[in-house]
């Protein structure tokens, strides 16, 4: 018999009574990185990647980077994300360190939070590099890697009354 309990403070334990002699436990998920093919009784050690990495560590697109969030009054109000050209979350985090696998030759966002509402207090997001902050409010974003900005303009024509004819303007 195999007996799954869960305590009143969410821990749980995996009890089996009786001939356990055929019984394997592991990991019986294939997509986590200690599956076991051999298991006949999942235990719940299943282990899986970070986003963006495989189960050796390395990235699955882009390069990997230390992503170094802090250094204001109130640190414990930051909060921010990374999404990449398709709007796919890369990485996210707290104040602190986090790995992520970046691809520079794209254009990325990174979305910055303050849970109080009155920015950074002096906080800063560096990746690669750069250096990005949110001075003031509960939500800011600023673009990093290879973006192209296109403005959308068209010539106005400009009448200038008043002026000596052939005098220059601008």
């Amino acid at each position: 018999y195999t007996l799954d309990a869960v305590s009143d403070d969410g821990s749980s334990a995996l009890f089996i009574v009786g001939e356990c002699s055929s019984v394997t436990l592991g990991c019986m998920d294939d997509t986590a990185c200690n599956y076991n093919m051999d298991a006949t009784l999942d235990d719940g050690t299943c282990e899986y990647p970070v986003t963006g990495f495989d189960c050796d560590g390395a990235c699955l697109s882009g390069t990997a980077y230390d992503v170094v969030v802090g250094g204001g009054t109130w640190d414990a109000e930051i909060s921010w994300n990374i999404t990449n050209a398709d709007g796919t979350m890369v990485a996210e985090g707290i104040a602190g360190t986090t790995s992520a696998c970046i691809d520079m030759d794209a254009c990325n966002t990174i979305n910055m939070f303050d849970s109080f509402g009155d920015g950074w207090n002096g906080g800063s997001l560096d990746v690669a590099g750069e250096s990005f902050g949110l001075p003031a409010g509960a939500a800011g974003t600023a673009l990093f890697g290879t973006c192209t900005v296109v403005c959308d303009y068209s010539e106005l024509a400009v009448a200038v009354s008043g002026t000596d004819e052939g005098s220059d303007f601008g």
